[in-house]
């Protein structure tokens, strides 16, 4: 997705499009299965299909990729963090009003104004927002992005006056909320997962890797640093799914910290395939770009289509009277429920997202996206001398 505040990079959308992915199969094959959710007793952990399993942890890779990417972009500039909210909101809010009003036409019935003005008002992840069954596991991380973008413009000027320990007592301050809290009330999943006071940790490591990414891309530009990379990756979704997975450890002590982890090691996967000098074809890397492109249309729609095509393909499959090769296809679905699954996703949800999303980015997201200006500018020059380079002494102007 080109910006006018940043020189368009690839690879960042290639990162954006794996997010929206694996939460698609992990939506797909994990928590909303053919037949039902799979029990952490059906799955063989492997270190790589943990990814797959434990795949929420998409929505921390998302996360800590927005506070990497404005760091980026507002290192050593000046910033105007009016148009930076105006641009913000062109990005997000076409596309979720136009879902948000369309869950609240699907049931009436339970959302009225105030649930609609919740929503509206960056305060989805909470009781009183709208909900509908098609769209409930996506919208609260809106309201999760939308207070980072409230609070980046300030996070920003302290991290300028104060520095790095800034961003550090931010993190610390967090794990220490979530650990009190747990010791309370016993469970801090819900205030750590659905809420800024958990993934706070993300936008935040993502910023720190973002504003360090100019010393670290030289040392980092080995392509042996992507492998090393992915393996914090899988070794952090395995160590999580010993836990039980995302519903089993709701009262795990693992959410104390699970941001922080989820953070770093997502923050170093960021760093280490920006910086790599590893080329996909070009073909190929143009292509995922462009599906990068549509990534926050297939994450809005992507739960829509698979409730959908789900009741459709239970329909298909309690149906008795089939042909005589489909037959023996659907029995062997039936006693293969992981590649029923797998098949499910890729073959089925995945492709109806990819052409809904399409349609949604160029008659939705597109036109507003256009509309957008540039909030960054180079600090001026001091007393006709070279430009400011201190990050401390570049304004942010509010």
């Amino acid at each position: 997705m080109k910006s006018k505040n940043i020189e368009y990079q690839e690879k960042i959308d290639h990162l954006r499009f794996f997010a929206a992915f694996l939460i698609l199969m992990f939506h797909g094959v994990v928590t909303h299965f053919l037949w039902k959710p799979l029990g952490t007793d059906q799955i063989k952990a492997t270190p790589l299909l943990d990814v797959l399993w434990e795949g929420h942890t998409a929505v921390g890779l998302f996360m800590t990729l927005s506070g990497f990417l404005f760091a980026v972009i507002c290192k050593g500039k000046e910033v105007n963090a009016l148009r930076f909210y105006r641009n913000r909101f062109l990005r997000i809010y076409p596309l979720f009003l136009t879902f948000l009003l369309l869950a609240c036409y699907l049931d009436q019935t339970r959302n009225g104004l105030i649930n609609l003005l919740t929503s509206l008002f960056f305060l989805h992840n909470t009781e009183n927002s709208v909900y509908y069954k098609w769209f409930t596991e996506v919208f609260w991380t809106i309201a999760v992005e939308f207070q980072f973008y409230l609070l980046f413009p300030f996070m920003l000027v302290f991290f300028r006056k104060y520095g790095y320990k800034y961003l550090l007592g931010l993190i610390a301050l967090s794990n220490l909320i979530l650990l009190t809290i747990y010791i309370a009330q016993g469970s801090v999943k819900v205030l750590s997962y659905l809420t800024i006071f958990g993934r706070i940790n993300e936008f935040v490591i993502g910023m720190i890797f973002g504003f360090l990414f100019d010393s670290l891309r030289r040392k980092l530009a080995h392509p042996a640093f992507i492998l090393l990379a992915i393996v914090p990756v899988m070794l952090a979704a395995s160590y999580f799914h010993t836990f039980g997975g995302l519903n089993a450890s709701v009262n795990s002590y693992l959410w104390i910290y699970w941001p922080t982890l989820e953070g770093l090691v997502w923050g170093f996967l960021i760093v280490a395939y920006n910086a790599s000098n590893f080329r996909l074809p070009q073909p190929l890397s143009r292509w995922l770009a462009m599906a990068g492109t549509l990534s926050f249309s297939m994450y809005m729609s992507h739960y829509f289509f698979l409730r959908t095509s789900r009741w459709f393909v239970l329909n298909i499959f309690a149906n008795d009277q089939h042909s005589a090769w489909l037959s023996p296809l659907l029995e062997q679905l039936r006693i293969h429920p992981i590649t029923a699954g797998l098949l499910f996703g890729i073959c089925i949800v995945f492709p109806l997202t990819l052409l809904a999303s399409i349609l949604t980015y160029l008659l939705i997201e597109k036109p507003f996206l256009e509309l957008r200006s540039s909030y960054t500018r180079l600090p001026a020059t001091e007393a006709g001398g070279p430009a400011v380079r201190e990050q401390e002494r570049v304004p942010v102007r509010v």
